[in-house]
C-alpha cells in the first residue's frame, strides 16, 4: 500500500507540472502578438503546451500504475494534491508569486487528508465484483453524467461551470473505476465494457474539462471536478470492491472533518494565482474564464 502511495504521489506531481506547462503555454499562445484565428493550431504547435500534453499522459500511466498496485480508495483521494504540488510548481516555472495564504492552504489540505488515510485505514478489497454491482455503478455514474450536462445547460455561467465541472469529474471517476475494474480479470463481454469506458473516459475527461472551463468561472469548475472525481471514486470502490474504513463515532467524526477541510482547502487554492497565473492579463474583461487550458485529471 506505501508503494501505490508513493506512486500516486509521482503521478499527481506530474499531473501538476503538466497542468502548469499547458497553462503557460496557453497563455502564450493567446498574446496579442499571436494574432487571430487559428487558435487550437497555434496552441497545437506551442512547444511549452506540447510538453504539457506529453506529461499528462505520463502522469496518466503512472496513475494507472498506482492503480494496480493499491486499493481506489486509497489512490484516488490522493488526487487532490495536485493543488498542492501547483503552487510551488508554478512559482519555480511561471515565476508566479506563493501567497502565504496559499501556503497555509497547502499545509490545511495535506495535513487533512493525511488525518484522513491514518483515521479511515480503508482495506485492499477484492480485486473483482458482480456482474450486477458493476451494472448499477456504471449505471449511476453515467446517468449522474447526463443529469449534471442537462441541469448545467439550464444555469447562468457560474452554475454552469459547477456542474460542468462535476460532470467531468463523474467522467473522470468512471476512467479510474473501470481500468481498476480492468485489473482484476473480469469475465470477457464485461471486460470489454470497462475497457471501452476507460478509453471514454480518458478521452472525454479533457474534451469535458476544456468544456468546463470555456462555459464559465475556472475556479468553481475546477473546484467542482478535484472533489467530485475523488469522492464518486473512493464510494464506488467501497460498494464493488468491498472496501472498508474504520466505522467508529469517532472516527467518522474525524473522516467528516477531513473531508470538509480538504475540500474547503481545495475550493480556496482554485482560486489561487499561483493556480490560475496570468488568467486576468489573457483577458482583463472575463479573468475567471482565462485561460481555457484543461486541469490535469
Amino acid at each position: 500500500m506505501i508503494l501505490a502511495i508513493v506512486v500516486m504521489l509521482v503521478s499527481t506531481a506530474v499531473y501538476s507540472l503538466s497542468y502548469v506547462l499547458q497553462h503557460k503555454g496557453t497563455v502564450a499562445s493567446m498574446g496579442a502578438e499571436a494574432g487571430e484565428g487559428g487558435g487550437f493550431k497555434r496552441l497545437m504547435k506551442h512547444p511549452v503546451w506540447l510538453a504539457g500534453a506529453v506529461l499528462f499522459y505520463v502522469a496518466g500511466a503512472i496513475h494507472l500504475v498506482a492503480l494496480s498496485l493499491g486499493s481506489l480508495a486509497v489512490v484516488q483521494p490522493l488526487l487532490v494534491t495536485e493543488l498542492i504540488f501547483i503552487p510551488p510548481i508554478a512559482a519555480v516555472v511561471s515565476k508566479i508569486r506563493v501567497s502565504r495564504r496559499d501556503w497555509m492552504w497547502i499545509l490545511v489540505v495535506s495535513a487533512s487528508l493525511a488525518v484522513f488515510l491514518v483515521v479511515a485505514q480503508p482495506t485492499e478489497g477484492n480485486d473483482t465484483s458482480t456482474t450486477m454491482r458493476w451494472f448499477v455503478t456504471l449505471s449511476v455514474m453515467l446517468v449522474g453524467f447526463g443529469v449534471c450536462m442537462l441541469i448545467g445547460r439550464r444555469l447562468g455561467d457560474t452554475g454552469r461551470a459547477a456542474m460542468y465541472g462535476a460532470a467531468t469529474g463523474v467522467i473522470n471517476a468512471l476512467y479510474v473505476v473501470a481500468a481498476k475494474g480492468a485489473f482484476g480479470a473480469p469475465p470477457a463481454p464485461l471486460l470489454w465494457v470497462l475497457i471501452a469506458l476507460a478509453v471514454f473516459g480518458a478521452l472525454g475527461g479533457v474534451a469535458f474539462a476544456t468544456f468546463a472551463f470555456r462555459s464559465g468561472p475556472v475556479t468553481v469548475s475546477s473546484a467542482a471536478m478535484i472533489v467530485v472525481n475523488p469522492l464518486i471514486a473512493t464510494v464506488a470502490a467501497m460498494y464493488l470492491f468491498d472496501v472498508q474504513i474504520n466505522d467508529s463515532p469517532l472516527d467518522l467524526l474525524l473522516i467528516a472533518i477531513a473531508v470538509v477541510l480538504v475540500g474547503f482547502g481545495i475550493v480556496k487554492l482554485s482560486s489561487s494565482e499561483a493556480v490560475h497565473g496570468e488568467a486576468e492579463v489573457a483577458d482583463p474583461q472575463h479573468p475567471v474564464t482565462q485561460p481555457k487550458a484543461p486541469l490535469p485529471e
